[in-house]
């Protein structure tokens, strides 16, 4: 009793796996669900990225068959960033498009709208499908397959060995020490405020793209601060 009480406690706790995107190729995956940690899986090639246009190494990727029908129902998915995103530059840049053909500034309000929420449907039932255990390249270099139990990624570190990592969940990993991070920081976020500053002042003619350029260094400058944050795992040169 106390035996199986320890192995389902240890089943409980979660990690992260990161594995050199070079070893991705040679790397031997457990037949252990990476959702559940039981012997039943379903195989599904993950690949190591969000966007369906950007390339990644694939991870083939155990799970129990729930997750593995969701797994695929997400895949699915994937291709509608080809058609969503070229639309939503499109609308946003009415010079792309023939100003002849397409008059009227009330037809590129309605058009945003409709690309808007197209992206927000497709982005809302991706995420309701996308499994906890997508795999996500980081800093360029590593590919991180997040919220294994404990027990599973062990046994990935005992077949992988000098390959594998084992690392808390949601650790940051860096290519740059904290501090490099920290100043990036402070430059994205002294050019969004000084950016806004000069839109709200009239100091520069203010358009689209300079508005959006605003939260996009706010955006920035949060991220490489939590990048800062340790602990941390810092890549090799």
């Amino acid at each position: 009793m106390v035996t199986k009480c320890l192995t389902v406690s240890i089943m409980n706790q979660r990690v992260d796996v990161v594995v050199p995107v070079e070893s991705v190729p040679n790397l031997i995956v457990p037949p252990l669900a990476v959702t559940t940690g039981g012997p039943e899986v379903d195989w599904v090639d993950m690949p190591g990225g969000a966007l369906a246009f950007q390339r990644h190494p694939v991870v083939r990727l155990p799970y129990d068959p729930a997750s593995a029908a969701k797994a695929r129902r997400y895949l699915r998915l994937r291709p509608v960033d080809l058609i969503v995103l070229p639309l939503l530059v499109l609308t946003a840049v009415p010079v792309f498009v023939d100003p002849e053909f397409f008059p009227g500034e009330t037809f590129w309000i309605w058009a945003r709208l409709a690309v808007l929420i197209l992206l927000l449907i497709s982005t809302s039932t991706r995420q309701r499908w996308r499994p906890k255990q997508d795999p996500v390249t980081e800093a360029g270099r590593v590919v991180r397959i997040p919220d294994l139990p404990e027990a599973v990624a062990h046994e990935w570190l005992r077949l992988n060995p000098g390959s594998v990592q084992i690392v808390a969940k949601g650790v940051p990993i860096r290519r740059f020490r904290p501090e490099v991070y920290v100043l990036w920081a402070i430059g994205c976020l002294a050019g969004a405020a000084g950016l806004f500053a000069a839109l709200v002042l009239d100091l520069v003619p203010g358009s689209f793209w300079l508005w959006v350029t605003v939260p996009a260094l706010f955006f920035a400058a949060v991220v490489c601060k939590l990048k800062s944050q340790p602990p941390g795992l810092l890549l090799p040169d």
